[in-house]
């Protein structure tokens, strides 16, 4: 019962991560469920679905396939489909049903392969988990592709974008963000996963450095950083002043010098409390754009997430909640003077919206309010900050 929420809808799940971080490249991608979820990641989950064809396949997964284990079906159709769709590969999702009867989704995968002898990949998601850890099983396959192929010829240094899809950004952050570093004269490798292109995937492994731009994407960067001891900066691009401080750093770095150590942040403390709800990486953003305005002298400032916090880029205070229900508790244990975070929070009761400035999270509010989340390169939290100022002081 513990995922039980009264107040807060249904988080966005793995299996919508994974099929939004596939959305760019060239598969066939299954998602094994009734139709039910392939209906809700594309009516409520992925935004870029209008924009033009994309090869998701729902197997329409029925009762008996679902009591009995019956894959033949399923691996008849897919091979049908990905040759008449002539798929360059094939990523197959599990969801809630298969991850109840324990469908092997990479034993699926390989038999596959042996019958329409198309690359086929099985992902373990189940609809049980959130959304990064569907993006980060797909980073791993992107990874283990990209490991494969030839490795590419670069005269000049270059970055990797990671974490960057449209269940924490805004839809133009890909070209926004890419069009800020060209300014800086920084050139980019892949971009994950927004604006990726296969030919790009072959540069993932040889980065001078990476940049996270969310939690997702610090996991993908410290993966990087493990196998291929590629350095990476966390910084959404939200804020303008965190922004021209990495634009700085990387510039030093492109120039011969080493990126600092990712050291934690001070933590300050005033007589007043802010709370700052969503991704770690935007959230921090979002708290560094309030400290430019002087405001960590009058209040802590604490960040939370639903989806998971680093202790590298923490500072002391931030949480990760496991729940709704850790959520609520939390809130009846602290009283704080401004909450920041996606508007479906204001309908819990003890939370005061009066003091609550809105930081849209599509995965905790889905498509309510599409075109408003925040977009990197155009510093739209600066404006956020103000509003934070103009109601607590």
């Amino acid at each position: 019962m513990s995922s039980l929420s009264l107040y807060l809808p249904p988080f966005t799940s793995d299996y919508a991560g994974a099929a939004s971080a596939l959305f760019d490249l060239d598969c066939l991608v299954a998602i094994n469920d009734g139709s039910c979820c392939t209906a809700h990641f594309a009516n409520y989950e992925e935004p870029r679905w209008a924009q033009g064809k994309k090869q998701t396949l729902c197997t329409n997964l029925r009762m008996n396939d679902a009591v009995f284990g019956i894959d033949d079906r399923i691996v008849r159709q897919l091979g049908e489909a990905a040759q008449e769709l002539k798929a360059k590969r094939v990523v197959s999702l599990g969801t809630p049903v298969p991850g109840i009867i324990g469908t092997d989704m990479p034993g699926l995968a390989a038999e596959l392969e042996s019958v329409c002898e198309i690359p086929s990949y099985g992902i373990d998601t189940n609809g049980f988990s959130h959304y990064v850890y569907g993006i980060d099983k797909v980073f791993d396959l992107v990874l283990q592709i990209s490991k494969s192929l030839p490795k590419p010829v670069k005269k000049r240094k270059y970055i990797n974008i990671l974490g960057m899809t449209p269940i924490d950004f805004h839809l133009e952050s890909a070209a926004s963000l890419a069009a800020l570093l060209e300014q800086e004269d920084i050139e980019i490798g892949t971009q994950l996963f927004m604006g990726t292109s296969e030919e790009s995937l072959a540069y993932l492994p040889y980065a001078s450095c990476n940049l996270a731009i969310s939690y997702a994407g610090i996991l993908a960067a410290q993966k990087l950083e493990k196998e291929c001891k590629i350095p990476y900066l966390a910084c959404s691009f939200t804020s303008y002043e965190e922004s021209q401080e990495a634009l700085a750093t990387l510039r030093a770095y492109m120039q011969g010098q080493q990126i600092p150590t990712h050291n934690k942040p001070d933590s300050y403390v005033g007589e007043k409390s802010i709370l700052i709800v969503g991704d770690q990486v935007i959230a921090n953003s979002m708290r560094h754009a309030l400290k430019d305005r002087g405001i960590h002298e009058h209040a802590k400032i604490t960040i939370a997430s639903f989806f998971g916090i680093d202790d590298r880029h923490a500072e002391e205070g931030d949480l990760c909640f496991a729940d709704e229900k850790a959520f609520l508790r939390h809130l009846k244990a602290h009283s704080y003077d401004l909450v920041v975070g996606d508007p479906v929070l204001k309908h819990i009761p003890l939370i005061d919206k009066e003091a609550f400035v809105e930081l849209v999270h599509p995965a905790i509010s889905s498509r309510l309010y599409r075109g408003k989340e925040p977009c990197c390169g155009r510093f739209d939290l600066d404006e956020l900050a103000l509003k934070v100022e103009t109601l607590l002081l």
